[in-house]
């Protein structure tokens, strides 16, 4: 049998997945339908064309059939994840990881012994775990009862949720890494952005927001738009009527902070990886 689908192909359709629609459960969904259609291209084939020996079978359900497997797997439970996680706080979304944590600890250390087998590339038992001989003999959850028995060995399942859970544990850590640096009440933080630009340059972009209206419907006075940046960005404005004047009176461009950042999104957009 020849499996055409690299590693290569299915992680950059990912990524490309990942890049084209801002909504996350669109993402997961997007992904588990593409993991789904390359699962069942895999199941025609083996249908029609089976396996010209045990080592190709092996091959094909320890190595091949994981990689959309076991991100099928993932992305299904980074959807649960966003249908379920806690709105609430920091608290009831940390206590919500917690617990998914301990469970995927508890997951690893059930199956210890086969994650041994799989982390010291082991090959002893390949034909027991990785062949469909062998599929009503070992039953390790009672899901196996209803799968395909032709598509499916007694592990290929288990190896999918192992590596689908070492990514997801990945995750849970990046989350909790987020929660702390998003909920952080150091002074540090709170003071972490500063205006390091021009006054000029924050003159030109105080009164372009205020002349495009965009807060509060446009019935925000110019001077609590000075205040507010002058707060939020530790700076003094300073006069910014004046300094509105002094921007007038320049013989060249009277906007170069704001045409210079145009220029840089601009650029930003047509060079991004994303």
């Amino acid at each position: 049998m020849d499996f055409q689908i690299t590693k290569e192909e299915i992680e950059a359709e990912i990524w490309r997945i990942e890049r084209t629609f801002l909504n996350k459960l669109v993402v997961c969904r997007e992904i588990i339908n593409y993991c789904r259609m390359i699962l069942e291209s895999y199941r025609k084939e083996i249908n029609s064309g089976g396996f010209q020996d045990i080592s190709s079978e092996i091959l094909f359900f320890k190595t091949q059939k994981q990689l959309p497997l076991s991100q099928l797997i993932y992305y299904s439970k980074l959807h649960s994840f966003y249908v379920q996680a806690p709105k609430g706080g920091k608290k009831f979304l940390t206590e919500f990881i917690n617990t998914k944590l301990k469970k995927l600890n508890k997951f690893f250390l059930i199956n210890s012994e086969f994650g041994e087998y799989i982390e010291t590339n082991q090959s002893y038992l390949d034909a027991f775990y990785f062949t469909r001989e062998f599929n009503n003999i070992v039953i390790t959850e009672a899901l196996l009862h209803f799968r395909n028995p032709d598509f499916n060995t007694s592990h290929d399942f288990l190896l999918g949720e192992v590596k689908a859970n070492k990514l997801f544990i990945k995750f849970l850590k990046q989350q909790l890494q987020r929660l702390d640096s998003d909920y952080s009440d150091t002074s540090e933080s709170k003071n972490e952005l500063k205006w390091t630009g021009s006054k000029a340059g924050l003159t030109e972009l105080i009164y372009a927001l205020h002349e495009q209206k965009v807060f509060n419907n446009g019935n925000t006075d110019l001077k609590d738009i000075a205040a507010f940046f002058k707060e939020a960005f530790h700076f003094d404005t300073g006069d910014i009527y004046r300094t509105f004047s002094e921007l007038k009176s320049r013989k060249k461009s009277r906007t170069p902070f704001l045409e210079e950042l145009s220029i840089n999104l601009l650029t930003k957009m047509r060079d991004s990886d994303y």
